[in-house]
């Protein structure tokens, strides 16, 4: 067993214990390695000006790093065993000088303070580098994407997409050839392959390697699971959250499977939002349009769909596609594995259907039965990477013009994200026609029970609700050609 984890930065091997192990990567790099190019503005994974990259031996591709673009301010040293992290100083190239990234964003203009640039840099640099390995064409569409988690209080946008669109490809030095990719994999295969046991003075984290002793060591202790910290890391830094005891199952190999089996997909609870965002686009692609919205690229490539489901959040983005799914949520504990339909998983504010000795082991989802439809709606101040004010979901068929299923999840609209059963019957056996839809949204304002916040009245997210349902009609009328005035 190890007391210390180990990353690479910027190809230099680092071996973390102790207190250090507990530090934001951000503040590990400024204060112990004084690598002050990494910025810190909001430091709860919003603005993206602390993004780094990093690859993970977890996650390789044909046997390479695939790097990805993360939040170094709510990301803790301990849950990225395994990982070789570069930072905008590591861009540079064999000379010294500035790469062909940081040169483009120089020759266009890109900075104007500056506070901002060296994420921007981290964010282009990968994003242009996994488009080139999927023979992508680097278009101004494809560079505002990799840039969606990235913001300039200077509003200088343009001339930072006129950097990335001015990129010499034929100069850019990928990742993967700049750094000896094989040596620094093999050093961390090796490494992880070991559990870890990490104490602090009053804080430890415990890394198993195998799901049966994750089993046996929460039994014993109970404790705090943390996966990506795209939630977890917020609640430390605004809130100065520190759970005692945690344990995470970052090494654990066969939590990061998507299995696509015969009835529905199991998605392991070491699966991020990128991975479904790329693997499940044909079986889950209205989803994977959300996924698309409601997270930028550094949250997706660190928080995970369980992470999601575990937060309970009554605004949790994925919750009402999975409910309208009959989703079943599969924990794991000292008496075996046992399945819960996530409508059941709920049992009122941030309560689980869960037993102090489990845990959430992986998420499975049914396939679409033949003629089944799902349409997904995200209400936000923002369309992209905004907090929902509220969210709605529906799965449903229609047989010889008359509905025969409908199943409709509301969030955003009281403690727990709703399934509203009232309106779900309301609806079926009824003619898909704006009639019934009418009625039904009227049941639908009254099964609701929104509160008042800073997002919006809780009358309003009545409303809001009924109007969704009457989007969904409108806009479902015209695929289904059964929708009559």
């Amino acid at each position: 067993m190890r007391d210390y984890v180990v990353v690479y930065i910027n190809g230099e091997r680092h071996k973390i214990s102790g207190e250090k192990a507990f530090m934001s990567l951000s503040d590990y790099l400024r204060y112990e390695k004084s690598l002050t190019g990494t910025k810190v503005v909001c430091s709860e994974g919003d603005c993206g000006a602390c993004t780094v990259i990093i690859g993970n031996v977890h996650r390789l591709v044909g046997n390479e790093f695939s790097y990805v673009p993360v939040n170094s301010c709510i990301s803790f040293m301990h849950i990225l065993d395994g990982s070789h992290i570069v930072t905008i100083e590591g861009l540079k190239d064999s000379n010294d000088q500035l790469n062909e990234v940081q040169e483009s964003m120089a020759r266009n203009h890109g900075a104007q303070c500056g506070f901002c640039t060296p994420g921007f840099v981290c964010a282009l640099n990968t994003g242009i580098e996994n488009h080139l390995k999927a023979n992508n064409e680097i278009t101004e569409k494809r560079i505002k994407n990799c840039l969606t988690g990235n913001l300039c209080r200077c509003t200088g946008y343009q001339p930072i997409i006129d950097a990335g669109l001015d990129v010499d490809l034929k100069s850019f030095v990928h990742l993967t050839d700049k750094f000896k990719s094989s040596d620094i994999i093999a050093d961390l295969q090796s490494e992880t392959s070991k559990e870890v046991l990490i104490k602090s003075s009053t804080r430890e984290i415990y890394l198993p390697v195998k799901l049966s002793d994750a089993i046996k060591s929460h039994e014993e202790k109970s404790h705090t699971f943390i996966s990506g910290a795209s939630d977890l890391g917020v609640l430390h830094n605004k809130r100065g959250m520190k759970p005692n005891l945690l344990m995470g199952l970052h090494n654990v190999e066969e939590l990061y499977q998507i299995q696509k089996r015969e009835s529905d997909v199991f998605i392991g609870a070491r699966v991020n939002l990128h991975q479904i965002e790329e693997q499940l686009k044909d079986e889950f692609r209205e989803f994977v349009h959300i996924i698309h919205i409601f997270a930028s690229p550094q949250i997706k490539n660190r928080a995970t769909l369980v992470g999601n489901v575990a937060n309970a959040s009554p605004i949790g983005d994925s919750i009402p596609f999975l409910m309208v799914m009959n989703a079943k949520v599969i924990l794991i504990g000292p008496k075996g594995e046992r399945s819960v339909d996530i409508n059941n998983f709920y049992k009122g504010y941030k309560d689980l259907d869960l037993k102090p000795s489990e845990f959430i082991k992986g998420i499975s989802i049914p396939y679409y039965k033949e003629n089944e439809q799902v349409k997904l709606y995200k209400v936000s101040n923002r369309k992209d990477m905004d907090i929902s004010l509220v969210t709605f979901a529906a799965k449903y068929q229609v047989k010889n013009d008359v509905i025969s299923e409908m199943q409709i999840a509301v969030g955003g609209v009281g403690p727990v994200v709703l399934r509203v059963d009232k309106t779900e019957k309301e609806l079926i056996g009824k003619p898909f026609e704006t009639s019934a839809f009418e009625k039904a949204g009227n049941i639908l304002k009254s099964e609701v029970t929104p509160i008042d916040d800073v997002r919006g009245s809780a009358a309003y997210r009545k409303v809001l609700s009924k109007n969704l349902l009457m989007k969904f009609c409108a806009e479902q009328s015209l695929s289904t050609n059964a929708g009559r005035a």
